[in-house]
């Protein structure tokens, strides 16, 4: 299914949420995406995956990988939230709130829309795709001069 991250650590995951392996170099040539949001409530000592939200990550690879195309552009999904799934894609720092279902369709609205986005706003904190023919787009905080590291000047 994918690399779980679980705390500072990766793992293979299968889509019932089985830790295979942890995620090493002799894993590097498979393309799957990270997945966040999996660990189990810690009072539960006995599993690091919690189940339900395996399931919930494995229904968001599987409808996108009836897309192989979209697919390989997913580089993060994160499933914390059971109802809305948040995904970002290679090279890209937008979060996508896909929601719970209609993955497929959520994701390809963005990326026809993106190029137009982009021109408009010079950094993108989420897109919320979550409301039919609607989306809505948070910009990015510009950051305070007083946080920018400082300019040297030439002579």
């Amino acid at each position: 299914m994918g690399i779980g991250r679980i705390g500072t650590a990766l793992y293979l995951v299968d889509k019932s949420g089985v830790v295979i392996d942890e995620y090493g170099p002799a894993y590097a040539d498979l393309d799957l995406p990270i997945v966040d949001g999996l660990a189990a409530p810690p009072r539960d000592g006995t599993a690091l995956v919690d189940p339900e939200l395996a399931e919930f990550a494995a229904r968001v690879i599987a409808s996108l990988g009836t897309r192989p195309e979209l697919a390989k552009l997913v580089s993060q999904i994160d499933v914390s939230d059971r109802h809305n799934a948040v995904v970002i894609l290679d090279g890209d720092t937008a979060l996508l709130r896909l929601g719970e279902a209609e993955f497929v369709e959520r994701l390809q609205q963005y990326v026809d829309l993106a190029p137009a986005l982009r021109e408009r706003l010079t950094g993108i904190d989420y897109v919320d795709l979550r409301f039919d023919e609607r989306l809505y787009v948070r910009p990015a905080r510009p950051v305070p001069a007083s946080a920018r590291a400082p300019v040297g000047r030439r002579h």
